[in-house]
């Protein structure tokens, strides 16, 4: 619940009953959290008086540590609050920050970013100075196609890791300025494979020419997926390079196209839906293709899933929810609720639900009667003969089902 105070500084609030606080926020105060406190039902809790502090002024002026000269749209923050502004063009700045031991953080993409500790007194103005930040250097370069040796225009160039980037322009050349340090480039743009550099060193005013980067045109795998039984198209199947999130869905005719990402790539075929049935998933072998290649993989086949669905019914014929089946070949053993898909075999099933009696049965899975028993309970205590001392771990049996005594 949330409310506003009115011209008197009072407020009220409907809550549920139980504990909890009251947080207070208001522009130029610092923010205010009550202790805890329990509300009860029909009862109104009076809080009294809260006062908040108001908020310090913080002022100064970012500059370029090299030249002295003011920084425009440098951001101000004060860490763990939310106080935030830009500076202004000759890098001035004025900034409302709650009272107490802050940090202020001044950060231009391009420059080294700076920590200044400050003491902000409520209702006062505090000076910070001038906040030199340490220019960084510029790294330029070139993007090229590996295979035409034509300049790529719009590629995406980042520094890993932070929100620095630019594209390249007609040419395919690029320059970017980043503050000092070991830092990793990105290069990316549709239908071309991403690359990345070895890290780059900067320093303060340093140029770094990182030459041409070659980026390979993105190979694609398209094929059809097919029913293995009725060999109809399957609809709607997602086709996933195996180890990223690239991928598409097959269309009406049961037809895909996927980037493949790498010269060796493998792709997977998940929980694909075949007609009034599920097919299996599905992985391709190894393919190895070529910068700008497309492979078309052909047909491939989905085997249908085994399902063995239930339900399970009681002698009367009323349908019984949940159940859980185990089914177990010559080379495997699955188990899990209903209904249970399994790859094509011969199985014997065993049907079970608490408070019933698990159904064994043999192939064919048809001639399975799914009618369970209702399952009963026995007890007793089983005692020495001559001293009447409760005997532990013994095993009591009955028909099929098995117990054994407790300490």
């Amino acid at each position: 619940a949330t409310t506003t105070t009115d011209a008197s500084g009072f407020f009220s609030l409907t809550l549920l009953p139980g504990t909890t606080s009251v947080r207070i926020k208001k522009t130029g105060y610092a923010d205010f959290t009550s202790a805890s406190f329990v509300v009860i039902t029909g009862l109104t809790t009076d809080l009294g008086i809260l006062s908040l502090d108001q908020d310090g002024v913080v002022t100064g002026t970012v500059i370029n540590a090299s030249t002295g000269v003011g920084i425009g749209s440098a951001t101000l923050s004060v860490t763990g609050t939310s106080a935030t502004v830009w500076s202004a063009a000759d890098g001035s700045f004025a900034l409302m920050a709650p009272p107490g031991i802050q940090t202020l953080t001044a950060t231009k993409v391009g420059f080294s970013s700076s920590t200044t500790p400050i003491s902000v007194i409520a209702g006062d103005s505090l000076s910070a100075g001038a906040i030199a930040l340490t220019p960084g250097g510029t790294i330029t370069g070139t993007v090229k196609d590996s295979l035409t040796q034509a300049n790529l225009s719009s590629v995406n160039v980042t520094i890993t890791g932070t929100g620095n980037g630019v594209t390249t322009n007609s040419s395919g050349q690029f320059s970017l300025t980043q503050a000092p340090g070991l830092w990793t480039l990105t290069f990316s743009t549709t239908g071309y494979v991403s690359t990345a550099t070895l890290p780059v060193s900067v320093t303060a005013g340093s140029s770094n020419a990182l030459g041409t980067t070659y980026l390979a045109p993105q190979a694609t795998i398209t094929g059809t997926v097919l029913d293995d039984e009725a060999r109809w198209p399957v609809y709607g199947a997602l086709v996933l390079v195996k180890g990223s999130n690239t991928g598409a869905s097959t269309d009406a005719s049961g037809f895909f196209t996927v980037p493949a990402t790498a010269e060796t790539t493998t792709f997977v075929i998940n929980d694909p839906p075949c007609r009034n049935a599920d097919c299996l998933d599905y992985e391709s072998a190894p393919l190895t293709v070529a910068p700008g290649e497309t492979r078309d993989v052909g047909s491939i086949t989905l085997t249908r899933a085994k399902i063995f669905a239930g339900p399970l019914y009681s002698p009367s014929g009323v349908s019984l929810a949940g159940g859980v089946v185990t089914a177990t070949s010559s080379s495997r053993s699955l188990s899990g609720p209903l209904p249970l898909f399994v790859p094509p075999d011969t199985y014997t099933t065993v049907y079970s639900l608490d408070g019933w009696l698990s159904r064994t049965c043999s192939p064919p899975p048809s001639a399975c009667d799914l009618h369970l028993t209702r399952s009963g309970s026995l007890v007793g205590t089983v005692v020495d003969a001559a001293g009447g001392v409760p005997i532990p771990g013994a095993t009591a049996t009955a028909g099929s089902v098995s117990a054994v005594t407790d300490i």
